[in-house]
């Protein structure tokens, strides 16, 4: 991720890491990341994303929030500014979308920062797809969209990188 956003113009950039792995925190931070330990990481995706928003959530000047998991890495840069060209004045989310589905990465506008910040458990965002009152969604391709969560998976990105 940082790679593609590395050009783009982001108010903050915030990655919320586990204590117990030291060494991503430092290596995002040598890469102008800052890093918001998650104390309880099994409590689920949502404590993940309300530690990296409530970071941010006082930045008056920061008016939409784009999340993005470290397990997804071919998120090409022009879904990115599809993203961003899809969050119109009065538009609460764009999520992507692979075959239908909702998934991440997904734009939030400041909008939606209240109802963020009371998620909970594993679902993270996806359960505020039904809930907004506007939202959109971009298309994504399996292949960019690969959730990399095994060992398993790792294998199939490197056999779709080969195809």
């Amino acid at each position: 991720a940082n790679a593609k956003l590395e050009h783009s113009v982001l108010g903050a950039r915030v990655a919320v890491t586990d204590p117990a792995r030291p060494e991503r925190a430092n290596f995002l931070q040598a890469q102008g990341w800052h890093t918001v330990d998650n104390p309880a990481p099994e409590t689920g995706q949502a404590s993940s994303l309300v530690l990296g928003l409530q970071a941010l959530a006082d930045r008056e000047d920061i008016q939409s929030f784009l999340i993005l998991l470290g397990d997804m890495p071919n998120i090409p840069e022009r879904h990115l500014l599809a993203l961003a060209e899809a969050l119109t004045p009065g538009t609460d989310a764009v999520f992507s979308e692979i075959e239908g589905v909702p998934c991440p990465p997904v734009l939030f506008a400041r909008s939606a920062l209240p109802e963020l910040l009371k998620l909970s458990g594993d679902a993270g965002a996806r359960k505020l797809f039904q809930s907004l009152s506007n939202v959109r969604s971009v298309a994504l391709s399996k292949a960019d969209g690969l959730d990399i969560d095994s060992p398993e998976d790792l294998q199939r990105a490197g056999d779709l990188s080969h195809a």
